[in-house]
């Protein structure tokens, strides 16, 4: 159910051009701006057994202006406020937490498909190089984030909350040169 809300979100903010900006129901990743439970602004969904759910995207683009010039290809990790919510119930630090890491990780996988962007040739049809890369980044993130899920008990387990916590973290330090550039 995740990946198909996950796919409907994708395509109705990948419907709209990626070269404009973002709305105010979105938020960029950052390494100044952690999530914070005014992030979710969606409508709660009360008793149905889930503390809420999180709505993230990894946005991607590339262009190639003429034959001659090199494609240029750029990713950006994407929180939807407006389509995440959170009960008062599940309002505590380690979900806070566990939302972040999930945040992060997508900024990891971001910063992964930024550097294949960087080492790749597109060739004569930049259009399938682009998307057998970005399609292969999505699956790998999507595998990563259900062992996330499975492992942390989607945030309920501390302890392993904290150990992803400095995976994911050091995983962002290593990928530092290919954080986005302000």
């Amino acid at each position: 159910m995740r990946i198909v809300l996950f796919t409907l979100l994708f395509f109705s903010i990948t419907s709209s051009a990626f070269s404009q900006s973002l709305s105010e129901d979105t938020l960029h990743w950052a390494d100044y701006k952690l999530l914070t439970w005014n992030d979710f602004k969606g409508e709660t969904i009360e008793n149905i057994g889930l503390g809420g759910q999180t709505f993230m995207v990894i946005l991607a683009d590339f262009q190639k202006a003429s034959i001659i010039l090199p494609a240029k290809a750029k990713a950006v990790a994407v929180f939807d406020r407006k389509n995440s919510w959170t009960n008062s119930t599940a309002m505590n630090e380690n979900a806070l937490r566990y939302h972040q890491i999930t945040f992060n990780l997508y900024e990891v996988y971001t910063r992964k498909l930024r550097r294949e962007f960087k080492n790749t040739k597109f060739g004569l049809n930049p259009n399938k190089v682009f998307q057998e890369k970005y399609n292969s980044t999505l699956t790998e993130l999507m595998d990563r984030n259900k062992q996330l899920m499975k492992e942390t008990k989607m945030g309920q387990d501390s302890v392993e909350v904290k150990k992803w916590d400095i995976i994911i973290t050091r995983e962002l330090n290593e990928l530092d040169e290919y954080k986005e550039k302000k």
